[in-house]
């Protein structure tokens, strides 16, 4: 079936991502995590005690006011052993997005192969598009949403300060109600006026 809208949480546009990533040095530096967890030994580097590095990946970002010294508000136990019952599934699945990914920063011994960007004709978006970005994302800078109506010409952005990477746990009802209010904008565009 054909998709009628989408939303995206923090995730960039290929457009745009590789743009930033072939023009912007911060962003560069902020997606250089990228060649960890491309490595070869990446999932045994991050199942190690108890996937320490995995933890990090959601204390180091934590910005909501009910954060712990040690982390985030919302990593509860209850939480953790959600994500470890996942991660204990198995890392590779994820790590080979990384792997085969041809949109990753320059390479820290220099050596880097050009990044094209897309063709335009692969990757527009012709739907209406909700994106919900946070604005303290430090993997994902809001400089990927600039120029993203060129490639998604119905877009609807929203831009949450005060929310990381991990929005989707800070804000959960943010994130629902904006879902849900889009949805409710879209269907009325495409359907009319209710009489």
């Amino acid at each position: 079936q054909e998709v009628q809208r989408l939303v995206i949480v923090n995730s960039p546009h290929p457009g745009t991502f590789a743009r930033e990533l072939r023009d912007n040095a911060t962003q560069q530096a902020a997606s250089a995590y990228m060649h960890f967890l491309s490595r070869p030994d990446a999932e045994t580097l991050l199942a190690e005690d108890d996937y320490r590095r995995m933890w990090g990946f959601f204390t180091s970002m934590a910005a909501d006011s009910g954060a712990s010294a040690s982390g985030s508000g919302w990593l509860t136990d209850a939480v953790k052993a959600q994500y470890r019952e996942v991660w204990d599934a198995g890392l590779t699945g994820a790590c080979n997005l990384y792997r085969v990914t041809p949109l990753k920063p320059p390479a820290e011994d220099g050596i880097s192969k050009e990044i094209q960007l897309p063709p335009r004709e692969k990757v527009t978006v012709d739907v209406p598009t909700l994106v919900i970005w946070a604005l303290g994302d430090t993997a994902l800078l809001p400089g990927l949403l600039d120029g993203l109506e060129d490639w998604v010409p119905n877009l609807d952005v929203v831009r949450v300060a005060g929310a990381t990477h991990w929005i989707v746990h800070e804000q959960p009802e943010r994130v629902m109600r904006e879902i849900s209010d889009f949805i409710e904008r879209s269907a009325a565009a495409s359907f009319g006026p209710s009489i």
